[in-house]
């Protein structure tokens, strides 16, 4: 790290993009912070990335399934220049 402090406020995302059929789709996606981690007695036992937000498609359809290769396009795009 180069002697310099770790961010404070990490935040982090995942989605994931299923084919269901050739032509339908679905989604989800889940977001995280890093905090504290506590026991079952509420004592911070460390730290760690924590679940704050889930979400997903409210159905699975053909345009989920065109999302999904926009979505692929773009991600290797900036992946892979």
């Amino acid at each position: 790290m180069n002697g310099e402090s770790p961010d404070k406020n990490i935040t982090t995302n995942s989605a994931c993009f299923s084919p269901i059929t050739a032509t339908i789709g679905s989604w989800l996606s889940a977001n995280f912070n890093y905090g504290d981690i506590y026991d079952a007695a509420g004592k911070v036992k460390g730290k760690g990335m924590h679940r704050v937000d889930l979400g997903e498609a409210p159905r699975t359809n053909g345009d989920n399934y065109q999302d999904m290769f926009t979505w692929a396009e773009g991600l290797f795009a900036d992946s892979f220049v």
